[in-house]
């Protein structure tokens, strides 16, 4: 209703360029820029999104006036995701970073529970409908991807060649 910040969570030394992903009570996100601490690049964190967000900020008597600073449930330094957003496929989170490397996360720890190799690079966000995940890399490799018990089955891919995809999948 004003604009104002109602909370934040100090992640990067600059810019996000993903977007945030809403599931249940947790914001997951990730940037592959220079973390704040330390001498890594890129990170992947899960906050608690619980709290009193029906405060009105505009209220300067109430001691909860400033933005409240959101705790992360876990983070992981050195996931260099910073262009392709985080999706939620069967209760797991499913992270592609800068160098399209699928990494399939439980979502409540921050277990890595598979890890698949899909090209080079990536830019765009996975599309999940009808129960698979559907992307393409920068360098045009397309993929139809099944959600698996132990981690992920390719259902087809194929080669766009000559062609550079920065766009992400729709329906």
């Amino acid at each position: 209703r004003t604009g104002l910040p109602i909370w934040h969570y100090p992640f990067s030394r600059r810019g996000l360029n993903v977007s945030p992903l809403v599931f249940e009570n947790r914001i997951y996100t990730s940037h592959s820029e220079e973390n704040l601490v330390g001498n890594t690049m890129g990170a992947l964190v899960a906050l608690q999104g619980t709290g009193d967000i029906s405060r009105d900020p505009m209220d300067r008597r109430s001691p909860s006036s400033k933005p409240q600073t959101l705790t992360p449930q876990w983070q992981q330094l050195g996931v260099m995701a910073g262009k392709s957003s985080p999706v939620m496929v069967d209760r797991r989170l499913w992270v592609v970073d800068e160098r399209a490397k699928l990494q399939i996360i439980d979502p409540d720890t921050g277990r890595l529970i598979a890890r698949k190799a899909l090209g080079t690079v990536m830019r765009s966000t996975p599309l999940v409908a009808d129960g698979k995940v559907y992307l393409c890399t920068n360098n045009g490799r397309w993929y139809v991807l099944k959600p698996t018990e132990s981690g992920v089955e390719v259902v087809h891919k194929l080669r766009l060649s000559g062609h550079s995809v920065d766009g992400s999948p729709i329906v």
